[in-house]
């Protein structure tokens, strides 16, 4: 069954890049009689003059950079209007769990995959103990997230998580934002295994069950703020509020979701005049 999940997820995403390609290709083919600079004779500021081959080929490469450049301007732009973010809740569930990206719907088989597992297959009792593991892989989360978010996906170093991160900061703040099915599922089943090796094996599923409706949570927290769709209870507003603080006003930050009240233990949950004062590098006194 994992094995199934995972090549599943991995299929999907080579699906999705090479569609990607496909329309970077589409867009970046320059046709043979369109290419620049085809003769050693070229017309330059009004004047026909001999172009040695490497100042051909230096030009060639200048603007075929440059119409390059252009289509790649146009993919992104085609690909932003293709992009429909949900403005109402039902949009938002299609899009969530049944739209282009099948990490969600992955995750909650995965859990009732567990779920089935824990209580046919390992035992139908259902202890104390499982429900203080399950709820400590949920609170543990919580505090993951805060922390990758802040040490790994902001460091002050450059690495690859750091750089996907910055490019949806570079999006408009209203996208869909999902994680793929590799990474969501890749994470999962990792974290479930490191589990078997060190906890009972009853235990081991209580956690990852709670470890995964956690992250599950968390997906869900995330896209939802980034979609038109308008809070209805006070908790997703201040999920909303901060997070759109983090995008737009100083990125270093706000950086919980499922518990907002985490960015108060941690100090990173400042007035809005203090977390401007900061980024215009003024006087920062009171800023934890």
């Amino acid at each position: 069954m994992v094995a199934a999940l995972t090549a599943c997820a991995f299929f999907l995403s080579l699906c999705d890049k090479s569609t990607a390609f496909t329309n970077y290709h589409k867009y970046t083919t320059i046709p043979q009689t369109q290419r620049p600079f085809r003769d050693a004779s070229e017309i330059y500021n009004g004047r026909k003059i001999k172009l040695c081959s490497q100042t051909r080929q230096g030009l060639f490469m200048r603007e075929l950079g440059s119409i390059r450049n252009e289509k790649e301007s146009k993919v992104e732009s085609l690909e932003l209007e293709k992009e429909k973010v949900p403005t109402t809740m039902t949009g938002a569930l299609r899009t969530f769990f049944i739209g282009n990206n099948y990490g969600p719907i992955l995750v909650v088989v995965s859990i009732a995959f567990l779920s089935y597992v824990r209580l046919c297959k390992i035992s139908p009792m259902v202890s104390l103990s499982d429900g203080i593991i399950c709820a400590c892989s949920i609170v543990f989360w919580w505090f993951q997230e805060h922390l990758l978010h802040d040490k790994l996906l902001h460091s002050d170093f450059d690495w690859m998580g750091k750089t996907i991160h910055q490019t949806h900061h570079n999006k408009p703040y209203f996208h869909v934002s999902i994680d793929p099915p590799a990474l969501v599922l890749g994470w999962l089943w990792t974290v479930h295994f490191l589990l078997r090796s060190t906890l009972p094996l009853p235990w081991a599923f209580s956690a990852t069950i709670g470890y995964a409706t956690a992250g599950l949570f968390y997906e869900w927290a995330h896209y939802i703020v980034h979609t038109k769709v308008k809070p209805s209870n006070s908790f997703f507003r201040k999920i909303r509020d901060n997070h759109i603080r983090h995008h737009c006003i100083n990125e270093k930050y706000w950086f919980s979701f499922s518990i907002p009240a985490i960015d108060d233990l941690m100090g990173t949950n400042p007035t809005v005049a203090q977390a401007r004062c900061y980024l215009e590098g003024n006087d920062t006194e009171g800023i934890s």
